[in-house]
């Protein structure tokens, strides 16, 4: 019988540091994979002429799961009382950048960011008085930078046309995004 010691030290670092309510969780899941809650290391908005924004993310702690096998993965978008209407978007980035300096239209070729590929996950907000937690699909995602696919973040936006923003009515919800967690269900790779 293991000891909850042993079943522990089994666990990579990251994820031993995860609290006792998520142990909860991924101590019976040792059988079968591996559960982890990745935070946003850096979030900011970037805003066009006319006063709209998008939201840029990054999680670079999901550079831990290289050489893992993701099973599913989720972003917990945080509950909001207050949200406007409207679609929420997700797109990979394509260029490094830095919350210090980015804008609308820096480092960007493409201004309000250099997307890569499609839409990876998206969610249509309605309005209600009290906007409960949301979960966006991302398990691609999560699998492409386990198998070492470079990362820049994601960026948030209405859609993929380069002149599109949220609107102010957005804002609350957007501005939580600081708090935004993504969920991995993974298996280690066997090593050779």
């Amino acid at each position: 019988m293991k000891t909850v010691r042993s079943v522990l030290g089994q666990l990579p670092s990251h994820v031993r540091h995860i609290g006792i309510p998520l142990m909860l969780i991924v101590i019976p899941a040792i059988a079968f994979g591996y559960i982890a809650e990745f935070s946003v290391s850096d979030v900011t908005c970037v805003y066009n002429a006319e006063g709209q924004f998008r939201v840029l993310a990054r999680i670079d702690s999901l550079a831990q799961l290289s050489g893992c096998d993701v099973q599913f993965a989720t972003i917990v978008l945080p509950p909001c009382r207050e949200a406007g209407s409207g679609n929420l978007s997700v797109f990979r980035l394509a260029r490094p950048w830095q919350s210090q300096t980015v804008s609308w239209t820096y480092p960007w070729e493409v201004a309000g960011g250099d997307i890569r590929g499609a839409c990876i996950a998206s969610w249509a907000v309605h309005p209600d008085a009290t906007l409960p937690a949301h979960f966006l699909d991302v398990t691609e995602y999560a699998k492409e930078v386990a198998d070492g696919e470079q990362d820049f973040g994601l960026v948030l936006a209405p859609s993929d046309d380069p002149n599109s923003g949220f609107d102010a009515a957005m804002r609350p919800l957007l501005l939580q995004l600081s708090q935004l967690k993504v969920h991995v269900f993974y298996r280690c790779k066997p090593k050779p």
